[in-house]
């Protein structure tokens, strides 16, 4: 009787210890996240190489005429 109760025990707490984990995550909605976030940086890339180059354009301007 004590084996059989013993079994039970370890069986509702292999259970408890399931029903803890949550569901695995929608990989397209991670690949999408992943997308998102990259196109992200290719902008923001982007726009900081094209204000670098706009200020040595105007720095060279204002050093030939000056």
């Amino acid at each position: 009787m004590s084996l059989n109760s013993n079994l039970n025990t370890e069986t509702n707490q292999g259970a408890e210890q399931a029903s803890n984990y949550s569901p695995r995550p929608n990989i397209d909605h991670l690949i999408k996240r992943i997308v998102v976030e990259r196109r992200k940086e290719r902008k923001n890339t982007l726009i900081t190489l094209t204000l670098s180059f706009l200020g040595v354009a105007v720095l060279a301007i204002f050093v030939s005429n000056g």
